[in-house]
C-alpha cells in the first residue's frame, strides 16, 4: 500500500514538474524597484520587491532571495518566463544592476 502511494506521488510530482518546464519564452528585463513588502512567518521573513517595468510601467511583485539587501530606487534585472500551457507569467529576481 505504501509503495503504491509512493509511486502515485512520484508520478504526479514528475508530471507537474515536466508540465511547468514547458516554457514558451524566457527574456531578461530591467525595472526600477519602487517599494518593498515584508511578511513575517514562523520560519522567517519573506521579502518581495515591487518593481516598475517599462514600457507599460506595470508594477510587478517579485520574491527577493535570501542574502540580497533591499534597495528601493535601484535598477533590478528580472527574468520573465511565459508558460505555453497556461499562458501565465512568472518573474524571478536575478540581481541588482547598480
Amino acid at each position: 500500500m505504501v509503495a503504491l502511494l509512493l509511486t502515485v506521488f512520484i508520478s504526479i510530482a514528475y508530471a507537474i514538474y515536466t508540465d511547468r518546464t514547458n516554457q514558451q519564452s524566457v527574456e531578461l528585463i530591467r525595472g526600477v524597484v519602487k517599494n518593498r513588502v515584508t511578511m513575517l512567518t514562523e520560519v522567517g521573513n519573506k521579502h518581495w520587491l515591487v518593481v516598475s517595468v517599462p514600457p507599460q510601467l506595470e508594477l510587478i511583485k517579485v520574491r527577493l532571495p535570501k542574502g540580497y539587501p533591499i534597495k528601493v530606487g535601484s535598477e533590478a534585472m528580472l527574468q520573465k518566463i511565459v508558460y505555453d500551457d497556461t499562458g501565465g507569467l512568472e518573474y524571478k529576481f536575478l540581481r541588482y544592476v547598480d
